[in-house]
């Protein structure tokens, strides 16, 4: 079970953010700058189960903090059977909308620091979990579980952003010196995904023909990255 305050502190955490960026900040309908955001995140997860043992048909999968579901989409294009899906949130509003949207998948109110099962897990995903979490000993917790509930031999993949926004100390880059520290183990590959949000978000908008272009030609301006590590 979740720890209340937690949870509580997390519903606070979303609903200030929402006031401040809008209710359609990630609103793939209304908003056109996250569109290509959402492609490129997407796509650089797809690229990345490409190059490694990964089997749709029978792999088990978690993902951590995946509120709704919507980090689960990779996985379902690639028609994973939803009865091999598992999805943990602290939050208990974000579980209840998970169940409604995609009933076959197992969504678990859980805390990701103390997980409520042990696996093995063919594959262990997470997206944008570690940027948000300054707390290093709270993020090494949840780095140990992932290990601990993946197969040998199995994969951990996760999605974050690797730039921290200048002067912002709720947010910390998720880089591969500290993603390796985190969960501990080195980091086989990553592909990168999203551009950096202001520069992303402008050619999503108003620039969609180039926006893949830019990253190409200036790889600075790449904001996530997807990391792999086999245990």
């Amino acid at each position: 079970m979740a720890d209340k305050a937690l949870n509580r502190e997390t519903a606070k955490n979303y609903a200030s953010y929402y006031a401040a960026k809008g209710g359609t900040r990630n609103d793939l309908l209304e908003n056109p700058g996250v569109l290509f955001q959402t492609l490129a995140a997407e796509a650089a997860v797809l690229r990345a189960l490409a190059r490694i043992e990964f089997d749709p048909a029978a792999a088990r999968i978690l993902d951590i903090g995946g509120s709704s579901g919507g980090s689960l989409m990779p996985f379902l294009s690639l028609r994973c059977p939803s009865s091999h899906l598992t999805c943990v949130d602290i939050s208990e509003e974000a579980i209840e909308r998970g169940r409604a949207r995609f009933p076959g998948v197992d969504f678990v109110h859980a805390d990701a620091r103390r997980l409520p099962f042990d696996g093995p897990f063919d594959l262990v995903y997470s997206s944008s979990i570690f940027y948000q979490n300054t707390e290093e000993e709270a993020a090494m917790a949840i780095g140990r579980e992932m290990r601990r509930v993946v197969k040998p031999g199995g994969f951990i993949v996760t999605r974050d952003w690797c730039r921290s926004r200048p002067g912002d100390r709720t947010t910390k880059a998720v880089t591969t010196e500290r993603i390796e520290r985190l969960i501990g183990l080195p980091v086989a590959f990553s592909e990168p995904g999203a551009l950096v949000p202001p520069v992303g978000r402008l050619l999503s908008a108003w620039a969609p023909s180039i926006y893949f272009s830019v990253r190409a030609l200036l790889p600075f301006l790449t904001g996530m990255r997807v990391y792999v590590m086999k245990a």
